[in-house]
């Protein structure tokens, strides 16, 4: 099922899907926390794209959270962690891979990665998440079971005001769990 391009205004539909997630959560990122899945779904519509997920890099692997898809079988991706070694974000770390992939047949740097014939990825699309520590949390990804020849860097840099939020609602998670105990000692 091929995509629809999405309009030339998704720039501007990514600042109101991040408008309105800062206007209704106050948690940080969570499994518990519905409004990050309702923002991810929506930036996964504008950018026509089947798959969006965290992926937080934990010592050597990378575990998916928040995974959204339009496909049933994909939700098996929630959870699931991979070598760092083995992933399209790594290689989009270390600059060996675009953020933006249009076709993924066409990037010598993952089209021998199981993960290309395992989950079917035609077009891809990730940016950092860095926390306000400078730490690197992970990534922020999009797959696309279909080539999308519009995917550019335009669609990375609208993708890393979400990545930007996300670290904020991380930092904001871990100020909350902190609290507790800060106030106890």
């Amino acid at each position: 099922m091929a995509h629809i391009q999405p309009a030339a205004s998704t720039g501007d539909s990514i600042d109101v899907a991040i408008h309105d997630f800062r206007a209704t959560t106050t948690q940080g990122v969570d499994a518990d926390n519905e409004d990050v899945i309702v923002l991810l779904r929506r930036v996964r519509d504008i950018m026509g794209m089947d798959i969006i997920f965290i992926g937080e890099f934990v010592e050597d692997q990378q575990v998916l959270h928040h995974v959204d898809t339009r496909l049933a079988e994909d939700m098996r991706l929630e959870g699931l962690a991979t070598p760092l070694r083995d992933t399209y974000c790594r290689r989009m770390i270390d600059a060996t891979l675009p953020q933006a992939v249009p076709d993924t047949s066409q990037a010598e740097a993952v089209a021998h990665l199981p993960a290309t014939a395992d989950l079917d990825i035609k077009a891809y699309l990730s940016v950092p998440v860095v926390l306000s520590s400078g730490e690197l949390y992970g990534t922020l990804c999009c797959i696309s079971h279909d080539v999308q020849p519009w995917l550019t860097g335009l669609h990375a840099r609208s993708l890393a005001d979400v990545a930007h939020l996300v670290a904020e609602t991380v930092d904001l998670g871990r100020l909350l769990r902190q609290q507790p105990s800060q106030l106890q000692g």
